[in-house]
């Protein structure tokens, strides 16, 4: 039975793998001309700037490398989450609950009053307002110029498209987000019955394509920390390699340039399976942004120390851990994580610049964790290294700063996860989180 394996890149696979180099256009143009009848077939709308088609997913059985190629629709669902700016717990199903969180963001929606709003709460919505006016003026010149190619651009301009003035465009913007949102398990179905594979064939170089997956293979691998997955795609890539199909001659590269080739191959399949029997596996969960480690996780039941202190200085305490959690709350950080074993008490926040904070979680029924503890702050490119350390040794590490609960803590923190995060900085957070991803709870 054929099963989803992985999304791929569509830009890469299309620089690195096309027969035709100089065609790299017209092959994006097939995939995207592809999924726009696939949008249009469902909700008869389709917006010009976003075909919803950057990812592709690959499915196989398991005894083949990769059998189907076809429309990511977890890519789809990803892209309207963004779009409607929503804030969704990190692998959050697709379900009721998902649509409740979609439709309650339309209301919202629907109600804004201005444009310094919608640039607030929709900021890529405000961005598509924008391109839709220069859009709709470039049609106007052609128009006014009776410019043939006024009408071979007609046709991305609708009534659900972008409007002019943003009376007309909430509406519009609402009325056909609501379809996306209700009729999506249509496109779904779609899906599995749209496919790119004669297209690929023709068009693509087959050997390279076989190394572009291998290589996205072995990402998954680096990111998960799920070693019955990991096990899995290495187990593909084997089979692949045993009946000798990896072309050694063949070498792609990646978006920042490093060549992958059947060399490079190897060597990181042989790094991976050193770190899948390695035992000191991270000790660290994501979990949603809305729900508090305690939910997550209970404690289990053990003999605890009895601690004796007045009623105002529990109240002080209490207050204190309130604030410390309230605080944390109203960061903009990206994820969240709960530390076991040696760090069990202790809350990861993972912010956009690669900043990454620990502290405890204020427990009621243990009050000195309002303030009892330092706090570690480190850069996502260490932590997986760093948050495997005693404390005693975090801060003996020149990698990792240490904060105090004084009276000021907070605008000092505030310096750290509030510094602008370069493009680095936001590949670095993002590539923690998906290594992170793999363990979350619900």
């Amino acid at each position: 039975m054929k099963k989803k394996i992985l999304d791929i890149p569509l830009k890469m696979m299309i620089r690195e793998c096309s027969l035709n180099p100089n065609l790299s256009f017209e092959n994006f143009n097939y995939f995207a001309l592809k999924n726009r009848d696939n949008i249009h077939d469902i909700f008869k709308y389709k917006k010009f700037n976003n075909d919803f088609v950057s990812i592709i997913t690959v499915y196989a059985d398991d005894n083949n490398f990769a059998d189907k190629f076809m429309p990511s629709y977890e890519f789809f669902i990803n892209q309207l989450i963004e779009i409607l700016n929503a804030n969704v717990p990190v692998n959050m199903e697709d379900n009721e609950k998902l649509t409740e969180i979609l439709l309650k963001r339309l209301e919202i929606l629907a109600d804004i009053k201005n444009e310094k709003q919608l640039k607030e709460s929709f900021p890529l919505l405000y961005r598509d307002l924008v391109d839709g006016r220069r859009y709709f003026n470039s049609l106007q010149y052609l128009k006014n110029n009776n410019s043939d190619k006024y009408y071979d651009g007609e046709h991305y301009y609708y009534s659900c498209a972008l409007k002019k003035s943003l009376k007309n465009f909430i509406p519009t913007q609402v009325k056909m987000y609501k379809r996306y949102i209700l009729d999506r398990n249509q496109l779904k179905d779609k899906y599995t019955q749209t496919s790119f594979n004669s297209y690929i064939k023709r068009n693509f170089d087959m050997n390279k394509l076989a190394m572009f997956i291998a290589h996205e293979y072995l990402c998954e691998c680096e990111v998960s920390n799920n070693r019955s997955e990991i096990v899995y795609y290495l187990e593909k890539i084997d089979k692949y390699l045993k009946n000798n199909k990896l072309n050694k001659n063949v070498k792609i590269y990646t978006d920042s340039g490093v060549e992958i080739n059947l060399n490079v191959i190897y060597k990181r399949i042989n790094e991976i399976k050193k770190r899948i029997n390695n035992d000191s596996m991270l000790n660290w969960i994501l979990i949603p942004k809305d729900r508090s480690y305690k939910t997550v996780k209970k404690d289990k039941k053990t003999s605890v120390k009895v601690t004796i202190m007045n009623y105002e200085k529990l109240e002080k305490l209490h207050k204190l851990g309130t604030e410390k959690n309230n605080y944390y709350e109203s960061t903009n950080y990206k994820a969240k994580v709960i530390g076991l074993g040696k760090y069990k008490g202790y809350i990861g926040y993972i912010y956009e610049n690669g900043e990454v904070v620990l502290d405890t979680e204020y427990n009621e029924e243990k009050p000195y964790t309002a303030a009892g503890n330092a706090i570690y702050i480190m850069y996502a490119n260490n932590f997986e290294e760093l948050s495997k350390k005693s404390k005693t040794e975090l801060q003996n590490d020149s990698r990792v700063k240490r904060l105090c609960h004084t009276k000021n803590w907070q605008d000092k923190l505030d310096i750290i996860t509030k510094r602008e995060a370069t493009e680095n900085d936001k590949y670095n957070s993002s590539l923690l989180i998906k290594r992170l991803k793999r363990k979350a709870l619900y």
